[in-house]
């Protein structure tokens, strides 16, 4: 996102009609998009090839598969999200929860001690420089082990109840590959198509960061160059008023996110 571009947000069945307007536009009016089936996003570009804005469907919609337009995929959304997990993780915390009807169904705050407080270091970073030899970085390499085999009995818990449409998740990266290296194995492979990861920053695994994120993953966002000639013509065709300041049921700009 640039400085000067604005952003509106729509909810999951609004997105659904925005897709599909998407791909009307393409067919009549040989509107210039590119659909992204991977991160689930529509780009569009002018004549010349410049993006001049891009529409994210929500998390939550369902996989597509790598051959999908905006034409075959929007005839397979549903009004009702599909079932998921959602994953917030940090180093010593974890907000896990499982969404049905998009709503929070179930969840588990696990919080283990896994930083060293002197440096705000998580063990599993210390392990590469300084080892384990101390009581103290034993029993952090401990809860480490412990954080992770929680996380995944949870996890493998409600997969015995449902099949989720999709796997959510906000992590650091440099914390993602520990889930898939404990003993207890999640119920999933780091591989798994129905794996995304939120296009969302967090700062602490709580359980109102949580209920943020499930609300969150619900949404679509377009987000345009107000200055592109290009623009206004696109929103028409979306039946989408610019005015700034638009808060309707229909869609509303992005402020909680």
């Amino acid at each position: 996102m640039k400085s000067g571009d604005r952003v509106i947000s729509f909810d999951y069945s609004d997105s659904i009609r925005i897709l599909r307007a998407i791909q009307r536009a393409i067919v009549r009016a040989g509107l210039n998009c590119e659909f992204d089936s991977a991160v689930l996003r529509c780009i569009f570009r002018d004549a010349e090839g410049r993006e001049y804005a891009r529409f994210r469907c929500p998390p939550a919609f369902p996989v597509a598969s790598a051959q999908s337009d905006p034409a075959d995929y929007s005839r397979q959304l549903n009004a009702e999200p599909p079932e998921a997990f959602v994953l917030v993780l940090q180093s010593g915390q974890a907000a896990l929860a499982r969404t049905r009807r998009g709503l929070l169904y179930d969840h588990r705050i696990i919080r283990k001690y896994m930083v060293r407080k002197s440096q705000g270091k998580s063990q599993l970073t210390h392990l590469k420089t300084k080892g384990k030899s101390r009581l103290g970085s034993r029993i952090r390499l401990q809860q480490s082990v412990e954080f992770f085999e929680e996380i995944n009995g949870w996890l493998a818990e409600q997969d015995e109840e449902c099949t989720p449409g999709r796997i959510l998740y906000a992590c650091a990266a440099s914390l993602w590959p520990h889930l898939f290296h404990s003993r207890v194995t999640p119920p999933f492979d780091k591989k798994d198509a129905r794996l995304m990861k939120i296009p969302r920053d967090f700062r602490k695994a709580t359980l109102e960061e949580l209920e943020r994120m499930c609300r969150f993953v619900l949404r679509g966002q377009l987000v345009f160059n107000p200055a592109a000639a290009e623009v206004q013509a696109l929103l028409r065709t979306l039946e989408i008023a610019d005015d700034g300041a638009d808060k309707s049921d229909r869609h509303e700009l992005d402020d909680e996110f």
